[in-house]
């Protein structure tokens, strides 16, 4: 999730943060790439950017914050949803 300016050109960004993720993850993690992928290319050519209101990127935030905890429910309501109405 981020926030930019309203003239940022979205492609060029996707394109930069695409090109410098994959050389910091091929340089990084060489040999296990070698062993599992062995396409020229790392990301697809796709990209998907949505946007969100103030009120609802808390939500969003939180969605985000716990995809890391395995245990969380996806369907429980957090404090953050309480009183919002879809």
């Amino acid at each position: 999730m981020f926030e930019g300016k309203p003239n940022l050109n979205l492609s060029h960004f996707i394109n930069g943060l695409k090109t410098n993720s994959s050389k910091h993850i091929r340089r990084e993690y060489a040999d296990t790439l070698e062993k599992y992928y062995w396409k020229p290319y790392f990301w697809s050519n796709s990209y998907f950017i949505g946007g969100v209101s103030e009120r609802s990127a808390d939500i969003v935030k939180e969605y985000i914050k716990n995809q890391k905890n395995k245990n969380s429910p996806p369907t429980e309501c957090s404090s953050a949803q309480k009183g919002y109405s879809f």
